[in-house]
């Protein structure tokens, strides 16, 4: 088994589809112009920021893939599972991988509830946020120049 759709459905945000907007890991595209996107993807409208948000929690022995396309002027999104070569014992079955879809008033927090909801699964924990020293900034500001060089007599 190379690969498997558990879902496929239509999304309707109250908007024409040219007002709309998919963002995923291919980078912020129009609905219909969405290549694919690994582990999530979202579609709002940019105006508002009201939106969908799909997503895979799990991704333990297959790839979670999602897609967009439009069709009689309705978004679809379909969510798909690469296996590459998954093998099952005939009459056997596997379980697939988990999926999330939600609504949000704002798409950028179902994200990062997304995002929150596959550390917990996978008891992610992070190590905390260190304090750094750039010696670029305190050349530059003990030089006084721009950009932080210092011009040699008789160049400038």
């Amino acid at each position: 088994m190379n690969e498997v759709v558990p879902a496929s459905f239509a999304l309707d945000l109250g908007k024409p589809v040219a007002d709309l907007r998919t963002m995923g890991t291919a980078g912020l595209t129009p609905p219909g112009g969405h290549p694919g996107s690994y582990l999530f993807l979202t579609l709002a409208e940019p105006a508002t920021r009201r939106g969908v948000v799909a997503g895979w929690l799990t991704e333990d022995r297959g790839s979670g893939v999602c897609f967009s396309g439009v069709k009689e002027g309705a978004v679809e999104f379909k969510a798909q599972i690469d296996y590459g070569h998954l093998r099952l014992l005939p009459g056997s079955s596997a379980e697939l991988e988990t999926l999330a879809v939600g609504f949000f008033d704002d798409a950028r927090l179902g994200e990062e509830l997304h995002a929150e909801q596959i550390q917990k699964h996978y008891k992610i924990k992070l190590r905390p946020k260190t304090a750094v020293y750039c010696s670029w900034y305190a050349e530059r500001t003990r030089t006084g120049d721009s950009f932080g060089f210092q011009i040699p007599g008789g160049l400038a």
